[in-house]
């Protein structure tokens, strides 16, 4: 009898270790935190000024910069432009700006050649902030508002202005009219 009870109470012990094992292993804890979120302001673009190269004589051809001067060509007073846009974003954001770019002007059916290529070693894309922010770009590789210079202010900023300028190529030839033809930025967050 000795021995089934000394048996007993060292089965009872193994099932009591067992069960304290267990319960221990069920232990838990939690805690929680808070998800957060600041989504930025839509990017919007806003046509601001048109380029305008004003009077253009055939066979000369003429360059305004992205500050609105004729560095090349013939002045024709005060209607020359540089062309102008205005971007509005969440401050603290990247956006990438792209645009489509004719190349050619038309009046009717005849056609002027434009480009947008850098001229003199200068650039033919300005962004402008407030202050001296400023940072030069070639219009056909676009820009993005990286973090870093020469565009960490355009990127801290909620608005910034870009500018460009342009040159029309008229042959000898050209016939006269006033020619159009449209110049498109697309900002897009990255």
């Amino acid at each position: 009898m000795k021995q089934i009870m000394i048996r007993l109470f060292a089965t009872l012990t193994i099932v009591v270790a067992f069960a304290v094992v267990s319960f221990g292993q069920g232990q838990s804890s939690n805690a929680t935190i808070t998800g957060l979120a600041n989504v930025a302001a839509q990017v919007l673009v806003t046509g601001t000024g048109s380029l305008e190269f004003g009077n253009v004589t055939p066979g000369i051809t003429k360059t305004i910069s992205y500050a609105g001067a004729v560095v090349a060509g013939l002045a024709g007073g005060t209607t020359e432009t540089e062309g102008k846009f205005t971007v509005t974003k969440g401050a603290n954001t990247q956006v990438t700006l792209a645009f489509v770019l004719p190349t050619t002007l038309v009046s009717g059916g005849n056609t002027l050649p434009i480009n947008f290529l850098d001229y003199g070693g200068n650039k033919c894309g300005n962004l402008t902030g407030t202050g001296s922010n400023a940072a030069d770009f070639t219009p056909a590789s676009g820009i993005s508002t990286a973090n870093s210079a020469p565009t960490a202010w355009a990127f801290a900023a909620a608005t910034f202005n870009v500018h460009i300028g342009g040159t029309v190529v008229p042959p000898t030839t050209q016939a006269s009219g006033a020619y159009t033809g449209n110049i498109q930025l697309t900002a897009t967050y990255n």
